[in-house]
């Protein structure tokens, strides 16, 4: 049986809307679709207009963060929620995701599972690298050496199906044990 539970960025946007409109304000939600090019254009959008503030989880695609320092620099508010930009200080708002992996992976070694696949959003996303050093390092202190060839990455972040068949295939013909998805969302 399937069930799909709410994400968790369904979850904190009915939070940060319940207390924003609380406090006199209105919430404008835009999607990238994990698109750096809509992504921009959203941010554009928003910040030509009479905004308060932004909060931002950074789409899967997104490298080049001038244009979020240049709005920092200008005084804009920004919050990052989930992927972050450590580069700009501001608040932001995470999970400690790199302890959530680091218990999963435990329990599944405890389980006697050794080749476990990890299957990512891409690399370069600060998520990924801490969830990825969770999943490391539990094989570390569980006396399993890292097999970085279990590790894959879904560029879109899981939103792909075609993406995600392709993961889901590769691993299979690898014959793996298990496989812990270090994603939010798979299609």
């Amino acid at each position: 049986m399937f069930v799909k539970l709410p994400t968790v960025f369904s979850q904190a946007i009915n939070g940060i809307e319940s207390i924003a409109y609380k406090n006199g304000y209105n919430v404008i939600i835009a999607q990238s679709r994990e698109s750096y090019d809509r992504e921009m254009l959203n941010l554009q959008y928003l910040t030509s207009r009479s905004i308060d503030g932004l909060i931002v989880s950074v789409s899967t695609e997104t490298t080049d963060i001038s244009y979020l320092k240049d709005l920092s620099k200008k005084g804009m508010p920004i919050v990052f929620f989930d992927r972050i930009v450590s580069d700009i200080d501001t608040h932001k708002v995470i999970v400690d995701n790199c302890t959530g992996v680091y218990n999963a992976t435990t329990r599944l070694t405890k389980s006697r599972y050794k080749r476990i696949a990890a299957i990512s959003n891409p690399e370069m996303l600060s998520i990924s690298k801490e969830r990825l050093a969770g999943y490391r390092k539990a094989l570390a202190d569980s006396g399993i050496e890292a097999d970085e060839s279990l590790i894959k990455y879904c560029k879109h972040g899981g939103m792909i199906s075609d993406e995600v068949n392709s993961v889901l295939r590769n691993c299979l013909a690898q014959k793996i044990n298990l496989m812990l998805f270090l994603q939010r969302q798979i299609s």
